[in-house]
């Protein structure tokens, strides 16, 4: 059943409520209000769909009502049909330039009456259903930009592996097999890129939360050093030694870690916080990568010596958020957040001048058919 429009009704004669409830009450819902106080205190308590509102009153006419309800932020987009036994064009024009929609003339001809109700809340509704629709496209064209800067911020850190590696095959005398480990990560780095590119809608969808997350088990420890390896030009630059641990040892060859998550954005998410590690770290510093299981989940620690500024601690995971960096665009740890929020996890950190700074990203627990897999 299609829910009534609600009208409130404002005049100081009884016989004229009366009359104009009468006249409307079959087809909506209608409040009264004898005076123009009242009239305030129930249009911002039950914010009705039209307000009829009559001009000569005691006390607080008309036009200080409407004056009123257009400067409450609640209340100003309430339509108003102002009536009253005035009928002289500039009384009319006065209401009009104070925002009322129309203007009635006593004595009420019923026809006429419900027509122009009539037609005023149809054009109320349509108005509306476009502002919505403004509103609707203005959000999807900023979620379009931002996720269009966030691809072209993730896009960086593959293609930091292809340019480090093409850089080394350029610059040395590399073996046949270092030629062929190189050429692996040139190769590895792009289809990363690919499947980045095709994920660009998902992204979108994780920031509307339509995004359907399946768990699948993941092994990080690979993962973890293939960001590791696409940094490669950054390390040596910074001249960085970079540690990876499961636990209180050295990751081995052979060793797995699974969380419940998605490959390719546990890459996307970890590629981010590790090249923010390094950036933020001195030259001949330290980046170190911990490994660790619990009783409520699996935890990935990023250790590095810098600190995060005091001025961007509180919106550090926000759009936006960055300070320092000439290049930064704020994108890189909201967009790793939204990833790993989007995975059932999260995101939190520890900084100070004496420890330098401590990113923790917090996988859930198995479930299911996964759980006697870690």
């Amino acid at each position: 059943m299609t829910q009534k429009h609600s009208i409130l009704v404002v005049d100081d004669e009884k016989q004229n409520r009366t009359l104009l409830s009468e006249l409307l009450k079959d087809d909506y819902k209608i409040l009264l209000a004898k005076n123009g106080a009242q009239a305030l205190e129930r249009a911002r308590k039950h914010l009705p769909d039209l307000i009829m509102l009559d001009v000569l009153m005691p006390e607080m006419d008309g036009h200080q009502v409407i004056r009123e309800l257009k400067s409450d932020e609640l209340t100003c987009d309430i339509p108003v049909i102002f009536i009253s036994a005035l009928d002289s064009a500039c009384d009319e024009e006065k209401g009009l330039e104070l925002g009322a929609l129309d203007y009635i003339s006593k004595p009420f001809h019923p026809p006429i009456v419900r027509a122009r109700v009539r037609n005023h809340l149809s054009l109320c509704a349509a108005l509306s259903q476009l502002r919505a629709q403004k509103q609707s496209l203005e959000e999807a064209a900023v979620l379009r930009d931002d996720v269009e800067r966030i691809m072209h911020h993730d896009l960086k850190n593959p293609l930091n592996g292809i340019l480090g590696a093409a850089q080394m095959m350029l610059s040395d005398s590399p073996t046949e097999d270092e030629s062929i480990e190189w050429a692996k990560m040139i190769e590895r780095s792009g289809y990363t890129m690919l499947d980045m590119i095709s994920r660009s809608l998902d992204l979108y969808k994780m920031e509307q939360g339509l995004y359907r997350f399946e768990p699948q088990p993941v092994d990080l420890i690979p993962i973890l050093k293939r960001v590791i390896s696409d940094n490669g030009a950054l390390v040596r630059m910074l001249h960085l030694g970079v540690a990876l641990n499961v636990g209180d040892h050295e990751a081995g060859g052979s060793e797995v870690f699974l969380v419940p998550g998605d490959a390719p954005l546990c890459y996307s998410m970890l590629a981010n916080l590790i090249k923010n590690a390094m950036e933020a770290s001195n030259e001949q510093g330290s980046v170190a990568i911990g490994l660790r299981c619990g009783v409520s989940g699996s935890t990935v620690s990023i250790r590095n010596q810098g600190e995060i500024p005091e001025e961007i601690r509180e919106h550090f995971f926000e759009k936006y958020a960055t300070s320092g960096k000439f290049s930064g665009t704020g994108l890189g740890t909201y967009s790793a957040r939204l990833m790993m929020q989007t995975m059932g996890g999260d995101i939190g950190f520890e900084t100070s001048a004496e420890s330098g700074t401590e990113v923790m990203v917090r996988f859930p627990l198995f479930s299911g058919d996964f759980a006697a897999m870690n």
